[in-house]
């Protein structure tokens, strides 16, 4: 078709401006998208597992001890520690009981510090079992991981896919139920209660709804997949206390797991796994369905110390990627101490101050620390962790560290020998169960931070964890300039190293003494070694074990911290022996069962600090 050469010109010009003006109208769009575009999110600077404001006590209020000699459960929920008895009382045991519990408080109230989509420490005593063992459910690093993934991207190990490792604490709960379980409790029914409230809804918590709150930069960063937090799909409104909270994508996925059994979440095939791993990858992580596969727990014997006192008392911790070890070594060493000289008061100075001292060595036992990863077939690395692991239990360790504690004076931290650089891990919970057999479990489960990488993968409806975070990472100097620790590197299905050290002690006849856990991160190890003191050392009653201030010193920061309320007189002691002093809120919570010689169970969940209820048969 001929153009006149005037017309090919104005067309010329025109589709020139209509180029320019589109090119104008796109900018434009792209820059109002990216303002609009909620800020990736920052992590709150409170404690993952306690996100409100609570306070330790010199003088507990008794009315939330409870006793019974048929059975216990205590844990951070009073409707999840209901569930675990409801299953005692149709004939369930411990392990029957420790399932429903801890399945339930992470699919309600407490979602925010546990779930399936994390991992779990769990530490089983049998009646009929001379020891105990422990269950290594924590999470792996995928198939694709590798050491400087986070290299430029650091603030990716806590938000989002990159962030996740692949879930652990359904097949340890599965385990524990093969191995210890009752056989009067099918598998279905630990699920199915769960999976009703899920659909039938619940109140929201003034704690879960602070929760929401605190965390809400990262719910509008993940606005899509968190409807069932929200006031409605298109509503920007988070959920408030006294609001009815529902789950139904999660109830559906509990009802397959109950008909199929817990290893089909780990089926590369399966729906959940292909689900979860979609999810991951849109949001930047390098989860895939085979990394499911790949996945299995590591079942040990836990951890054992004898001769504990002078009433011979034997404790048993998890083994595995956890901080067990720490938490033996540092009993071994102030039982030494204990049985030269009485630990009078964690309120007297000089016993304070031995206390804290064998706290900085824990700390840098800790430090060499570390997973080598299930598929590990070089003897030179198993060989070497082994011979690393089992000087920390010798009693020629054991004499040089109780020589070096001076009750005069501590040191600078590098008087303690570290490895470092420490990881700090962050949010837990906890729980504990004795029956009237005299079986006995404790379980710390974590998604990590506040409601883990804030990854929901809505189809599933689980919640993954940010565990990628617990890793060290190379050539990265830590806030106080220490390289990170070669022993907790990433690789490829390697699992980050932990705190968890729940235990469970026992007199010369195999009588369950005491069962306790905690929650805390960093602090857990010193909130559990402090309770094991207090209650055996102090021979304090189990509510002011667990509702008393704690102290913590872990080397770095090189600070005594001091939950409120204090003793003046304790701080200038301290101070006047070198401590750097700093008191703080409370920032671990506990919970114990304490068994009487007459076989009279006493339980005690942190109600002070996360309104941890137990409940009695």
């Amino acid at each position: 078709m001929y153009i006149p050469q005037r017309h090919s010109i104005i067309l010329k010009q025109y589709s020139k401006y209509l180029l320019i003006s589109t090119i104008i109208v796109l900018f434009f769009i792209f820059q109002y998208k990216s303002f609009s575009k909620p800020p990736f999110p920052h992590v709150p600077d409170i404690p993952a597992h306690i996100p409100f404001t609570r306070a330790a006590t010199w003088d507990p209020e008794t009315n939330h001890t409870v006793y019974s000699k048929k059975g216990i459960v205590a844990s951070d929920s009073e409707r999840c520690s209901n569930m675990g008895i409801s299953i005692l009382r149709k004939g369930g045991n411990a392990a029957d009981a420790a399932v429903i519990t801890c399945l339930c408080i992470g699919a309600t109230d407490t979602m925010f510090s546990s779930g399936i989509g994390g991992g779990a420490y769990i530490t089983s005593k049998n009646h009929e079992e001379v020891s105990a063992i422990s269950i290594d459910a924590r999470e792996m690093a995928p198939g694709n991981a590798y050491p400087d993934m986070f290299k430029g991207r650091e603030h990716k190990s806590k938000y989002g896919g990159l962030a996740s490792g692949i879930p652990g604490e359904l097949m340890g709960l599965w385990k524990l139920f093969e191995i210890h379980g009752s056989g009067n409790i099918k598998w279905e029914e630990l699920l199915l209660p769960v999976a009703e409230l899920m659909e039938q809804g619940w109140e929201v918590s003034p704690l879960f709804s602070f929760a929401l709150q605190t965390q809400r930069p990262a719910f509008n960063y993940f606005r899509k997949d968190w409807d069932f937090v929200f006031k409605g799909e298109n509503s920007n409104q988070l959920l408030e206390a006294g609001d009815i909270i529902k789950r139904p994508a999660f109830a559906q996925t509990l009802r397959y797991l109950a008909k199929h059994g817990a290893l089909k979440f780990y089926d590369s095939k399966g729906y959940i796994a292909r689900s979860i791993s979609e999810t991951i990858q849109e949001w930047e992580g390098l989860m895939t369905p085979e990394d499911f596969d790949k996945y299995n727990v590591i079942i040990e014997d836990a951890i054992t110390l004898k001769n504990f006192t002078n009433d011979n008392l034997t404790i048993f911790s998890p083994n595995g990627s956890s901080s067990g070890l720490s938490l033996i070594s540092g009993l071994s060493i102030i039982n030494e101490m204990h049985l030269n000289e009485e630990i009078q008061s964690d309120i007297n100075a000089t016993s304070a101050h031995r206390i804290v001292e064998v706290m900085k060595w824990m700390a840098s036992t800790r430090s060499y620390l570390g997973d080598i990863g299930i598929y590990n077939t070089n003897d030179t690395q198993i060989n070497e962790r082994k011979e690393r692991y089992s000087k920390f239990l010798t009693k020629g360790f054991i004499d040089d560290v109780v020589s070096k504690i001076n009750d005069n004076t501590t040191h600078p931290w590098e008087s303690y020998n570290p490895a470092f650089e420490p990881n700090d891990p962050h949010g837990t919970s906890s729980l504990s169960v004795v029956d009237e057999f005299g079986n006995a479990v404790v379980i710390t489960t974590t998604v990590n931070l506040l409601f883990g990488s804030c990854v929901h993968d809505p189809i599933t409806g689980i919640i993954m964890n940010n565990e990628m975070d617990d890793f060290s990472l190379p050539h990265t100097k830590n806030a106080f300039g220490l390289q990170p620790s070669i022993f907790n590197y990433i690789q490829p299905y390697k699992r980050p190293l932990s705190s968890s050290a729940q235990s469970i002690i026992v007199d010369s006849d195999g009588n369950i003494k005491l069962v306790i856990g905690a929650a805390g991160g960093s602090r857990i190890t010193n909130a559990i070694f402090q309770g094991i003191i207090r209650t055996f050392m102090e021979d304090k009653d189990l509510t002011n074990v667990i509702a008393n201030p704690r102290i913590h010193h872990q080397l770095l920061p090189d600070k005594l911290f001091i939950e409120e309320p204090i003793y003046h007189h304790v701080i200038k002691g301290l101070d006047d022996k070198g401590h750097d002093v700093e008191i703080s809120k409370p920032q671990s919570a506990m919970n114990a069962i304490r068994v009487l010689s007459d076989g009279t169970m006493i339980g005690q969940s942190d109600w002070w600090r996360k309104f941890g209820v137990a409940v009695a048969l």
